[in-house]
């Protein structure tokens, strides 16, 4: 059957609820809710090992929404973290890269 002008015009005739809405492209509550239940349980390359040569380099990235830093720790392990305080959430780690042989939060100094 042709469709004409006028019926290009009407909404077309579906089934409740067999449409997705045009607000799971911009709806921030959706978005959050898959950094978290989709992106948050998936696996992410962070770097690669010869990126941190030496002991106490590291490289900080994000992962869906949370702050994180890969570093070598003195024993030659890589290892990940948040890269936050858990007591104030500040960033322990500011440049993206770099050797740090002591992290020390700028509140507490610990």
């Amino acid at each position: 059957m042709a469709r004409d002008a006028s019926t290009w015009e009407r909404p077309a005739s579906t089934a409740p609820g067999a449409c997705v809405s045009g607000a799971v492209y911009t709806d921030e509550a959706v978005y959050v809710d898959e950094l978290r239940e989709i992106f948050g349980r998936t696996w992410r390359l962070a770097c690669h090992e010869s990126e941190l040569p030496q002991t106490f380099d590291y490289r900080c990235f994000e992962h869906a929404g949370q702050p994180l830093v890969c570093i070598r720790g003195a024993d030659g392990v890589i290892r990940t973290f948040v890269n936050a305080c858990s007591h104030r959430g500040a960033r322990l780690l500011a440049d993206p890269s770099g050797n740090a042989s002591r992290i020390v939060c700028f509140y507490h100094l610990w």
